[in-house]
C-alpha cells in the first residue's frame, strides 16, 4: 500500500532531498489527495515549509505538482567554518539542526552549544526526550518510558528532564502502577500521578510526593 502520511517522514528522508515552499502556498495544498496520500508541510523556524521530494512520483499528487516544482533544495551540511545564519536549517550527522542565532561557526559539536544550535524533528506524541531541543506547549515526549506533556515551551536541557522538571512537564497519565516508595527526587510522584495502593486507586495531589496514601493521606486522592 503506498500510504504516505508526510507527518511521519523520518529525520533521514527530512535530511535528503525536500520541496521548500512558503507558507501560504503550503496552507493551500495541505489535505488528503485520493484514498491512500496527504500532503502535511512541516514547518520550519522562519517563512518557509518542507515537504519529502517523494510526493512529486506520487500520482495522486499530480494536480499540485506544477505548485511543487521548481522549488527543490537539499539541506546543506553544518559547515565547519564560516558564518551560519539565524532560522536556517542544516544537516549534522545524520540529524537536523536550527541555527538558534547567526555566528561565526565554532569547533564545537551542535549539541555542545544549545546557545547557538537545537535539534530538529517532526513533532509525534511517541518521540523520546532528548537535549537541545525546542519543544511548545501542548508537546509530548517519552521519558523512562513514561509519556510527559510540555507545559511550558522551551530548550531542553540535561537537568531539567520531564520527571524531575514538574514546572516544564506533566506526567500522563496511562494507567495506575502499583505504589513503589521512592528512593529520590528522580522517581517521587507528582500531582496527578496515578497509583494503586493496597488494591485502591489514589491520585497525588501535590509535587515531590514520596510518601504513601496512609503515612500522608493528604497528598492523595482515593478514586
Amino acid at each position: 500500500m503506498r500510504l504516505i502520511i508526510l507527518l511521519l517522514i523520518s529525520i533521514n528522508v527530512l535530511a535528503q532531498e525536500h520541496i521548500i515552499i512558503n507558507n501560504s502556498r503550503a496552507n493551500n495544498i495541505r489535505g488528503r489527495y485520493g484514498i491512500y496520500s496527504e500532503l502535511n508541510p512541516i514547518a520550519l523556524p522562519d517563512t518557509f515549509q518542507i515537504l519529502p521530494i517523494l510526493c512529486l512520483t506520487d500520482n495522486d499528487l499530480e494536480s499540485v505538482t506544477p505548485l511543487l516544482t521548481g522549488t527543490i533544495s537539499t539541506v546543506i551540511d553544518l559547515p565547519t567554518s564560516g558564518t551560519v545564519f539565524k532560522d536556517s536549517l542544516y544537516k549534522y550527522q545524520s540529524e537536523l539542526v536550527i541555527c538558534r542565532q547567526t555566528h561565526t561557526r565554532t569547533i564545537y559539536a551542535p549539541k555542545e552549544t544549545p546557545a547557538l544550535f537545537s535539534f530538529y524533528r517532526e513533532n509525534s506524541d511517541t518521540l523520546s526526550w532528548i537535549e537541545n531541543e525546542q519543544v511548545q506547549l501542548g508537546w509530548f515526549r517519552m521519558y523512562n518510558e513514561s509519556q510527559y506533556e510540555c507545559i511550558q515551551a522551551h530548550m531542553t536541557l540535561i537537568g531539567w528532564e520531564p520527571n524531575i522538571a514538574n514546572t516544564l512537564w506533566v506526567k500522563v497519565n496511562t494507567g495506575c502502577d502499583e505504589w513503589v516508595q521512592p528512593t529520590g527526587a528522580h522517581d517521587v510522584y507528582n500531582l496527578g500521578d496515578c497509583v494503586t495502593f493496597n488494591g485502591d486507586e489514589y491520585i497525588s495531589l501535590i509535587n515531590n510526593n514520596s510518601w504513601s496514601p496512609i503515612v500522608y493521606p493528604q497528598g492523595w486522592q482515593k478514586q
